[in-house]
């Protein structure tokens, strides 16, 4: 997604490079939390096929999501994902994922001839519409709820984030899921651009998750919980109206608790169409 065009500054970075297109279309985050604000009124809608490979375990996605500027500094993002082709050994399933809601708020912006800086806060909440019954399961049964926080700068050739935040789930049936810890970096480079055209960028990003260890009668699931990250190369392509970003997630460190499958790869892209 892109960055806010609201500088509180009247000192800003030439229209060229990261700057060559409207703030909306400038490069941001691929699969790191957050980033989304765009100007009052704006409306991005998103189509996001993905491909998760594990081992003796595969999962095909594909998600549509809304996203709709309240204001210059605030947003609201609406995604629902599909169960395309969910496998594990010879079981199958698909259907309806889990949707959620985000809200951001940019609380911090400013400029100067040099770089745009932002700063913004997340919450967002996960609707059980997905099932755990399924084989594999779609869903988790359970609400869950998240909190994070992004900070970015962006330059006329680079741009740099960080993003940490935390996931928990309520308790259904007397399951508890382990909370998640998300911590994220990313850096960009612009590598070509025309002002008022294109933008043509790459990003490379650590996506790290810590998640403890789930809860059955108040009892650890020994089987679950651990800790991933994964260094994810994209590249970026956007005009006036549209957005193409394209990556693999490859993981760097895999340290899981008891039996539990291995991720080999996540492959996914993302097509963005901005309506003013």
């Amino acid at each position: 997604m892109g960055f806010c065009d609201t500088i509180l500054s009247n000192n800003q970075p030439p229209a060229e490079g990261n700057f060559a297109l409207p703030a909306p279309q400038q490069p941001g985050p691929f699969l790191s939390f957050g980033q989304n604000i765009i100007g009052k009124n704006q409306i991005q809608i998103d189509f996001d096929p993905s491909y998760l490979y594990q081992t003796n375990s595969s999962f095909l996605a594909l998600s549509t999501s809304f996203l709709y500027g309240l204001s210059d500094t605030a947003s609201i993002f609406f995604t629902l994902p599909v169960a395309v082709k969910y496998t594990t050994g010879s079981n199958h399933s698909s259907g309806l994922s889990d949707v959620s809601l985000q809200g951001e708020y940019a609380f911090y912006d400013n400029s100067n001839s040099k770089s745009t800086q932002q700063a913004t806060m997340v919450t967002a909440i996960t609707f059980p519409t997905g099932s755990s019954t399924k084989n594999p399961p779609t869903g988790n049964d359970t609400y869950n709820f998240f909190i994070g926080g992004t900070y970015n700068q962006i330059f006329i050739d680079w741009s740099w984030f960080v993003s940490p935040g935390i996931n928990w789930f309520a308790v259904k049936d007397h399951t508890l899921m382990g909370s998640q810890y998300l911590y994220q970096f990313g850096i960009g480079k612009n590598f070509q651009s025309q002002r008022d055209r294109f933008i043509w960028a790459g990003l490379l990003e650590l996506d790290g998750v810590y998640s403890e260890k789930n809860k059955l009668f108040g009892k650890k699931d020994p089987n679950s919980g651990g800790n991933i990250v994964n260094i994810t190369p994209s590249l970026w392509y956007s005009t006036q109206t549209l957005i193409i970003q394209a990556g693999i997630a490859f993981p760097l460190l895999q340290q899981w608790n008891g039996n539990q499958s291995k991720t080999n790869y996540y492959a996914t892209a993302t097509l963005t169409w901005t309506i003013d």
